[in-house]
């Protein structure tokens, strides 16, 4: 019974250091990511410390015209090297009411949750009138 106990204990030791994540590979860089939606939008961030700088790569014919902003600047707060909170940066550009509203509500909670290569999931957490939005998507790294 005793080696039953220690056996299991051994594989639960090994099961949870398998799942820890290395996300240092991601901290810096260019990536691409894509979003669903009734506008889906392809961005290429670009990640350097504790800034991002996110380029609207293909913009759906819906907004062709829109003043929404093509150029984001972001602010990161790193929490461990697989989560973040980021907050838009009115130092370097002006702010949308949109990006003003998820700045009062503490921003955007990103987290990793899956590496595959080059490419990783994560999910984007917001609290909106005291309920979590939860999303989640997908980054390459170029």
């Amino acid at each position: 019974m005793k080696k039953t106990i220690l056996f299991i204990l051994s594989l639960s030791g090994i099961f949870a250091s398998a799942q820890e994540l290395d996300c240092t590979d991601f901290t810096n860089g260019t990536f691409l990511v894509h979003t669903s939606g009734a506008a889906p939008v392809t961005w290429r961030l670009v990640r350097e410390g504790n800034y991002q700088t996110e380029y609207k790569v293909e913009i759906p014919g819906n907004e062709q015209g829109s003043t929404a902003p093509k150029i984001e600047h972001s602010k990161i707060e790193w929490i461990n090297n697989c989560t973040f909170r980021l907050t838009y940066d009115e130092s370097k550009s002006e702010l949308t009411v949109a990006q003003k509203y998820i700045n009062q509500i503490n921003g955007i909670l990103m987290e990793v949750i899956k590496i595959e290569g080059n490419c990783f999931t994560y999910k984007s957490t917001m609290t909106v009138n005291g309920k979590d939005v939860v999303n989640q998507g997908k980054m390459h790294k170029q």
